[in-house]
């Protein structure tokens, strides 16, 4: 594979781990000691993967909330 490739898939799965809330690939990507770092309005946040993982380990589901909103639409 390429560098280019091996990029793309880990952005991929960075993405499927968000959609569904999948620590596992989460754990695929990222490395237990990395942090992840934003930067909003100016101000630069540094969140360690850890504390990450536990704000997505308690995210709603956004497949499972968009399947209840069509139940109930019937």
């Amino acid at each position: 594979m390429s560098r280019d490739t091996d990029l793309l898939d880990a952005i991929q799965t960075y993405f499927d781990a968000l959609y569904a809330c999948d620590l596992s690939l989460f754990d695929r990507i990222f490395h237990p000691a990395c942090s992840l770092f934003d930067a909003d309005e100016g101000a630069v946040a540094v969140d360690p993967i850890a504390d990450y993982r536990q704000v997505i380990a308690k995210r709603k589901l956004p497949l499972a909330a968009r399947r209840n909103a069509k139940t109930r639409s019937f």
